[in-house]
């Protein structure tokens, strides 16, 4: 993501404009993990920032690592949320479950069954199962 932030527009014509709107997206945008550390709780910079997750109506399904940057804010988060909500929560870093070395699961199969109820209106189902899926770590790792 940062170095996606530093990369020049593509387009970079011949009368130079490209480096103006180059440096007003620099400046405008510095890399997002600054304001992370600079704020690492929820003060008064991210209430400023951040709509209040209880009034988040719409569904929602989280995916997070427990080694991932997100790890403790994406259980908090759910709990917040007002909406019908989903998480799932695996031994991994930033990564996708289907992919992952430990405890691989099928992300995109529950992700597909989030998106044909919520989007599709399908397999009601899924509103019915437990809203939480968990890897528990330790001496008897298991979901």
């Amino acid at each position: 993501m940062v170095a996606y932030n530093l990369l020049p527009p593509l387009l970079q014509d011949s009368d130079g404009r490209w480096a103006r709107i180059w440096a007003e997206h620099l400046s405008g945008n510095p890399p997002w993990l600054t304001a992370w550390m600079d704020h690492p709780r929820f003060d008064d910079y991210w209430r400023s920032r951040v709509a209040a997750m209880e009034r988040i109506a719409c569904p929602i399904f989280q995916i997070c690592g427990w080694r991932d940057l997100y790890a403790d804010c994406t259980p908090r988060d759910f709990a917040l949320l007002g909406g019908p909500r989903r998480l799932l929560m695996g031994p991994w870093k930033h990564e996708f479950p289907d992919n992952a070395r430990e405890a691989p699961t099928a992300g995109l199969r529950e992700m597909e069954r989030w998106f044909d109820r919520w989007l599709r209106d399908r397999e009601p189902a899924v509103e019915h199962e437990p809203p939480v899926r968990v890897y528990l770590q330790g001496q008897s790792p298991r979901w």
